[in-house]
């Protein structure tokens, strides 16, 4: 009799298990599945978080392949000679600040292949002979370089990366004296200097300028090692003004005619490449998933100590490296340029958008200051996971 008893109360709570799992347990709530990821959605989320410009191109990436791709608006308007034009993924435009991921992986690569110099080692023998050693120089390393921990600041000696403004800095010394970061173009646009020499090159040949030689020999060495084995020719990463080129504009459009932009050729490193988003996306898919632009072991140190990713930020899903740039044509008397972002993200995510118009900085009302590029790429991919 009792055994019958136990057995039946057994069944009977068994069974109200069984109806509280379906309704939920503890206050009657459902308990839900894994959110999943929505390309669609994502897709989306950006086109809906950059329409506040003249135009913008955009490229997704998934496990090292190109998924979608468009663009949006005008490259552009209808104050140009030729009138408006559409925006086009494929179309070349400026980069600005996500130069400097290419450049941290061109740099870590040479390092990877050249015997006895390694992330710690002293810049200072790999400068131009006729360069004048400031003090400190000789204690700053690549890293700290890499890392925008070297004491230089151009808000302290002058404003531009040619060679003779580089050369003005490496004069004057490290006259931070710290380790802290303070991020400044003067970080990677030394490399454009440091990089042949470390390759062994020598300014020999007087039929171009010290200057053309270190830009030749650098943006060769980039091509080699960064876009070659991505598939991107030559003629699409340059420094060059595209023909035909789009324009950058304000936001609001004022109906004036944009600016066309500038050849890098001289001062690039920091940035300087026109790329299209296709072809950026490309980039970053082979660094990722790959080791032909850089080792595994340099890919984590990039990834840990966000060397080239500035903007990493912490999302939902993980930690996002993400580097993003800006460039101001002119500022007189509207504020003319554009804004970019490439970003890493989960389940083998990755996203590039380049925006051709650029908010006043200066406006007073949030809604019209430029795009928080980053907080914005991190959102939209936050916000695109869904319930199966």
């Amino acid at each position: 009799m009792h055994k019958r008893i136990l057995t039946r109360a057994i069944v009977v709570v068994a069974a109200a298990l069984t109806i509280a799992a379906c309704d939920g347990l503890f206050g009657g709530s459902q308990i839900q599945a894994p959110k999943v990821f929505s390309l669609d959605l994502f897709e989306q989320n950006i086109r809906d978080a950059y329409a506040g410009s003249i135009g913008f191109t955009y490229a997704i990436a998934q496990n090292g392949v190109l998924v979608r791709s468009d663009g949006v608006g005008l490259g552009l308007t209808a104050a140009e000679a030729g009138g408006e034009r559409a925006m086009h993924e494929n179309q070349r435009m400026h980069i600005a600040s996500i130069s400097k991921t290419i450049t941290t992986a061109a740099v870590l690569r040479l390092i990877e292949d050249t015997a006895g110099v390694g992330l710690d080692s002293s810049i200072e023998p790999y400068l131009p002979p006729s360069w004048t050693r400031g003090p400190g120089v000789g204690a700053i390393s690549f890293r700290q370089l890499l890392a925008h921990k070297s004491g230089f600041f151009f808000g302290l000696v002058a404003t531009g990366e040619t060679d003779d403004l580089l050369a003005e800095h490496i004069e004057d010394g490290n006259i931070l004296q710290q380790d802290d970061p303070i991020y400044d173009n003067v970080h990677h646009a030394l490399f454009r200097v440091i990089v042949p020499y470390v390759l062994g090159e020598q300014y020999t040949d007087t039929s171009e300028t010290e200057a053309q030689f270190h830009a030749r020999v650098f943006a060769q060495y980039v091509q080699d090692v960064v876009f070659t084995p991505a598939g991107v020719p030559a003629n699409r990463a340059t420094t060059v003004l595209p023909a035909d080129s789009n324009r950058y504009y304000p936001w609001p459009d004022d109906g004036q005619p944009g600016d066309e932009g500038t050849d890098f050729t001289l001062s690039h490193g920091a940035y300087g490449w026109y790329m299209s988003v296709v072809d950026l996306a490309a980039v970053l898919a082979r660094l990722r998933f790959t080791e032909d632009i850089i080792s595994n072991e340099s890919r984590t140190i990039m990834n840990s100590e966000r060397l080239g990713w500035w903007n990493t930020r912490s999302g939902d899903h993980g930690t996002y490296t993400m580097k993003q740039g800006g460039w101001r044509w002119t500022s007189n008397p509207v504020e003319k340029g554009m804004q970019s972002i490439a970003a890493n993200l989960a389940a083998g995510v990755q996203a590039v958008v380049i925006v051709n118009s650029r908010r006043d900085p200066d406006a007073t009302d949030p809604t019209l200051q430029p795009f928080d590029m980053a907080s914005m790429m991190r959102d939209a991919f936050d916000d695109a996971f869904v319930s199966p």
